[in-house]
């Protein structure tokens, strides 16, 4: 993640600070405080790479002099009058590296446009771009070491700071006050507060101010009418000052802009510009303006350094790059709170990233137990449906085997009893030949027994045919096709049967796989392992219907069937219905 800073500050006379100094500082430049009379001179301030002053519209018209750092400054610290007055409100953020100096320049400028002067601020905007530097000033290179080259230089910390107005301005270039004064006003036994123009319309409805008169050794607020009841005039009044709150009622603009809701507003803002930039560059980084509780990590932000623990680290590590050893060097406290921070969140990140990896390999295993599992339903569905045509197969081969053992039989039956009467027949008729003209009696009786002989013949034939008609076969040459038809199933059931052989293989394959993976599973994942799988079950079980149920034939209730099968193999707990149907998911236009 990329680096995320943005801080809020105020520049307030009552501790010190001059805007105008802080402004001649940040721009690297020089100019006399009309406030103080005091010279500051930041010219030989190094690495300010840009610097701008956005003004809003109204204001650019009526006062284009503020284009001038010091117009702008001096005016403001001028028109401030308060010992205590808030002088300017400063934003510094840090600029991301994975940007160009134009991108950030850019970026800059509109989210200063679109969140401040838009607003109606007024922005002072000076960007710096040091060089790491070690306790003498020096900057150093990538091996730690000073140079003068530019280029050698390392600048990791590219990093605005925008100054703000804190008093609104009026169209008519005017500052408007941040507060206006309230008078305490009484009517009967109300009171309530007013400003002076809505004054001027409530003493009309029998308002009236307070003013502080003393009777006696009391001192008490009286309105006029009841100063006048008691006989007092106004020359006695202890002061010409009416009754007012304490503190005013601040602007509406300014209470706006001071509220601590905008200041996380603003961070937002400028979480969302950076990251919006990012993936408008296909920049995968992010930046987030959350701290990292908010964001629920563990890891600890480290503690500012202030400028001299700064200087003692730079020095310590000057030190040792010169051969120090580093119990020899002084640290700073600060310094090594954060050393004890960023080992505490290398341990964290560490961690994370050991548990990242089991949560993935649980993930994994769970995946791929939940792939064998439905591997083995699949296999054992396919090899339920091939059992079932496997038996449907034996039944027909064993019907056409019937079929044509019994037509051959009769066939056989036939032939050969029709070939013992057709030898008859020619000893009968040679008989008959024989016999003379005057054997009338003999050659009737072997006409007849030729006549019973052909007829027991005609007899089986059409006994023969009508076995032959129940079968399908109209001719007794087409027992060929019979035999044909049964080598054919005869086939088609080896197929099945060799189909059948290399489903179990496949079940066995997957079953062995299965538990290979269960063997290796430590024992203390093994219900993280089985929770995932059951969250991932049904969604698991719907690829698997949908795969299946591309087949017109796909039959819910085995798929089921198979499902329980594998469960009770396996030892499955707590086993969900397969849902949905396939009726319920097959594509419209396929039918059963």
């Amino acid at each position: 993640m990329a680096i995320y800073h943005f801080s809020v500050q105020i520049f307030q006379r009552s501790a010190g600070r001059s805007a105008f100094a802080g402004a001649m500082y940040r721009a690297g430049e020089k100019g006399i405080c009309v406030y103080d009379g005091r010279e500051h001179n930041y010219t030989e301030k190094g690495w300010v790479t840009h610097t701008e002053i956005l003004l809003p519209d109204h204001i650019a018209k009526t006062h284009p002099e503020f284009y001038n750092r010091r117009e702008l400054w001096n005016t403001i610290e001028w028109s401030e009058k308060s010992p205590k007055a808030q002088l300017a409100r400063e934003i510094e953020l840090s600029l991301p590296v994975e940007l160009t100096s134009n991108q950030q320049r850019e970026l800059l400028r509109n989210f200063v446009q679109k969140t401040f002067v838009n607003q109606g601020m007024i922005a002072d905007i000076c960007i710096h771009n040091p060089p790491v530097r070690d306790d003498l000033g020096r900057p150093l290179d990538a091996a730690g070491k000073p140079t003068e080259k530019i280029d050698k230089m390392r600048f990791q910390n590219p990093h605005a700071h925008i100054m703000l107005t804190m008093r609104p301005m009026n169209k008519n270039g005017k500052w408007e006050s941040k507060k206006q004064k309230e008078y305490l006003c009484r009517r009967g036994d109300e009171t309530r507060k007013f400003t002076a123009s809505e004054f001027s319309i409530a003493c009309k409805d029998g308002w009236e101010k307070q003013y502080r008169y003393e009777i006696g050794k009391d001192k008490i607020w009286l309105t006029p009418s009841e100063a006048e009841a008691k006989g007092l005039i106004v020359e006695e009044r202890i002061s010409p000052n009416a009754r007012a709150s304490k503190s005013g009622r601040p602007n509406e603009k300014t209470a706006f802009w001071n509220s601590k809701e905008r200041v996380r507003e603003w961070r937002q803002a400028w979480e969302n510009a950076v990251n919006q930039k990012f993936q408008e560059l296909g920049i995968k980084q992010r930046v987030d303006c959350r701290s990292n509780s908010e964001r629920g990590l563990e890891e600890l932000a480290t503690e500012h350094l202030g400028p001299e623990a700064m200087n003692i680290e730079r020095r310590a590590d000057r030190f040792r790059r010169s051969g120090f050893p580093e119990t020899n060097v002084e640290r700073s406290s600060a310094g090594d709170i954060n050393r004890e921070i960023r080992q505490y969140n290398d341990f964290i990140e560490d961690r994370n990233k050991i548990e990242k990896a089991i949560d993935q390999q649980i993930k994994n295993t769970a995946v791929k137990l939940e792939h064998h599992r439905g591997q083995m339903i699949q296999s054992t569905y396919a090899g339920n449906i091939t059992a079932k045509a496997i038996d449907m197969a034996q039944r027909a081969v064993n019907e056409k085997t019937d079929t044509l053992q019994t037509t051959m039989d009769t066939f056989h039956m036939v032939t050969a009893a029709n070939e013992k009467a057709l030898a008859v027949i020619e000893t009968l008729t040679t008989l008959l030949e024989s016999c003379s003209r005057f054997q009338i009696g003999r050659k009737k009786e072997l006409q007849q027994q030729i006549d019973e002989e052909r007829q027991r013949i005609a007899d089986r034939n059409a006994y023969m045919k009508s076995i032959l008609r129940q079968h399908g076969i109209s001719d007794p040459a087409d027992i060929a096709i019979l035999k044909s038809e049964k080598e054919v199933l005869d086939e088609e059931l080896s197929l099945l049967l060799q189909k059948g052989m290399n489903e179990k293989m496949e079940l066995s394959s997957e079953k062995q796989s299965y538990s290979e993976e269960v063997r290796h599973i430590p024992d203390i994942y093994r219900e993280r392992v089985e929770k995932i799988r059951k969250e991932m079950r049904t969604y698991a079980e719907q690829l698997l219907y949908h795969e299946i149920a591309d087949n017109e034939t796909a039959d819910p209730v085995q798929l089921q069937k198979a499902a329980n099968q594998v469960d009770q193999v396996l030892g499955t707990s707590e086993r969900t219905e397969l849902h949905p149907s396939v009726e319920q998911i097959r594509p419209k236009g396929h039918g059963r």
